[in-house]
């Protein structure tokens, strides 16, 4: 019975610990969030939810189709993704895209297809100057005004 209870113990510190790891980073902000709307299914991915001003910010955004149907996502622009981060202050500090290129896109998913798009940038303006430091909403969705969007918050520091 002792054994036992030791087992279970250790049992729900790796499932605690393993959890840790996968959805938040030291500071217990999470660096994934995953929302579902008609059948499609958003993840919004960091490496990481401090940052320093010097680091790059690398966003991954997955849609994948969990429906039995294909899924045609079109946009009004090449620029499929889109992001905004924004100040504690509700103040847009930093976006993509800054310029429209006006040209249609657009992209399939077959049942059960997972299509991965990123943006990597720096924490700098269109003017070249860094941000401010703070806590930040980094909001991410497809370049389309009708699709939902993922948000978690960064601390830049």
């Amino acid at each position: 019975m002792k054994y036992l209870m030791i087992l279970i113990l250790l049992v729900c510190l790796l499932l605690i610990r393993c959890n840790s790891i996968t959805d938040s980073s030291e500071n217990n902000l999470p660096t994934q969030k995953i929302i579902e709307t008609d059948d499609i299914e958003y993840t919004l991915i960091i490496e990481k939810s401090i940052f320093s001003l010097k680091d790059t910010l690398k966003i991954s955004f997955q849609v994948r189709n969990k429906s039995s149907l294909k899924k045609d996502f079109k946009f009004n622009n090449i620029q499929q993704l889109g992001f905004q981060l924004i100040n504690m202050f509700g103040k847009t500090t930093m976006f993509y895209p800054s310029i429209i290129s006006p040209a249609l896109s657009s992209f399939s998913l077959l049942p059960g297809e997972i299509k991965i798009l990123s943006v990597f940038w720096t924490f700098t303006d269109y003017n070249g100057k860094y941000i401010g430091t703070g806590l930040y909403d980094l909001i991410v969705y497809l370049a389309d005004k009708n699709l939902p969007y993922v948000s978690l918050k960064i601390i830049v520091k």
